[in-house]
């Protein structure tokens, strides 16, 4: 699918309940986003404020719901120290345990390994 049939789908088919999803797709909101903020292009920061506010609201509860569901349960979380190509053309990512004391991350990985299980929308993230 080209950018222009992206954009217009991104048009007719946009709700605040697909904020993270459309962040996560592979297309041009999650470049043009991360290059305005990372640039401080205030135009354009602008002009996809209601982006930004729908995408916060979204990720703020998605919080509220996994805060409240899952109490002080410890676990553990992986993330990518460094992503490199090998010659065969595969990805190889280092994983570091982070700490396991940190309650917000644990709920909010916990929530999302359930909801990539059950084929939740925002499996993507």
């Amino acid at each position: 699918m080209d950018e222009l049939s992206i954009i217009t789908e991104f048009q007719l088919h946009y709700t605040p309940q697909l904020s993270i999803w459309w962040y996560t797709r592979e297309c041009f909101i999650y470049h043009m986003l991360n290059r305005a903020l990372g640039n401080l292009e205030a135009d354009i920061i602008v002009n996809i404020g209601f982006y930004l506010v729908d995408l916060h609201k979204q990720i703020e509860a998605l919080h509220n719901q996994q805060a409240n569901s899952y109490g002080d349960q410890p676990f553990l979380l992986y993330r990518g120290q460094g992503l490199s190509n090998s010659k065969s053309a595969l990805y190889q990512v280092d994983l570091i345990l982070t700490s396991d004391d940190d309650h917000e991350l644990r709920t909010l990985t916990d929530r999302m390994r359930q909801d990539i299980e059950a084929g939740a929308q925002w499996g993507r993230l």
